[in-house]
């Protein structure tokens, strides 16, 4: 690999651009999900995601019996984090949220490789009834706030093809804002 003049520049305005935190918000949240660099959440339940969920929402995302997690934040009653896909998260007693892919988890780092968070500051469907399947005997209060973790980059992209012109983050939940509106 030969590095010209430009790469060499280019690399040198990123490093004074970071020394000066402008790269901070790179790895910040969007300001649906601001809330969750506040709290800490906590473990509520780990299951397998049902066939009825699947049938009823459509979400491409994920497949029958893959795991999810669901966390519920300290002090907010009805806010949640649910994580797709089985991960280091889905391990941890508590986690803070620091930025899509990184998480504090019971006083250590992880780092999501591939990972989508979609924040829902309103009340979804889905949300309840995974909360709901998850905690089986214990009843939970419905979901005001949901952020929806996707780990596994992979299932996610695949070989589809976005719609032109389409942001990814808008493609993700057309499932869900559709089920909601019916």
């Amino acid at each position: 690999m030969n590095l010209s003049a430009v790469n060499v520049r280019n690399f040198l305005v990123f490093c004074i651009l970071c020394r000066f935190r402008v790269c901070e918000s790179l790895k910040n949240l969007t300001k649906r999900c601001l809330i969750l660099g506040d709290f800490k959440l906590k473990n509520l339940c780990t299951a397998d995601y049902p066939e009825e969920a699947k049938l009823k929402y459509f979400d491409e995302y994920v497949e029958i019996g893959w795991s999810y997690t669901v966390f519920s934040l300290d002090d907010r009653e009805g806010y949640y984090l649910i994580s797709h896909g089985y991960s280091d998260l889905t391990e941890c007693d508590e986690v803070t949220v620091t930025s899509p892919r990184d998480f504090e988890c019971d006083s250590y780092h992880i780092y999501l490789e591939s990972a989508i968070l979609h924040c829902l500051p309103f009340h979804t469907h889905i949300a309840d009834d995974l909360i709901s399947h998850c905690s089986r005997d214990e009843k939970q209060p419905k979901a005001a706030f949901t952020a929806m973790l996707y780990v596994d980059g992979v299932n996610l992209y695949g070989d589809r093809q976005l719609i032109a012109g389409a942001p990814t983050n808008s493609f993700i939940f057309v499932s869900f804002i559709v089920m909601q509106l019916m």
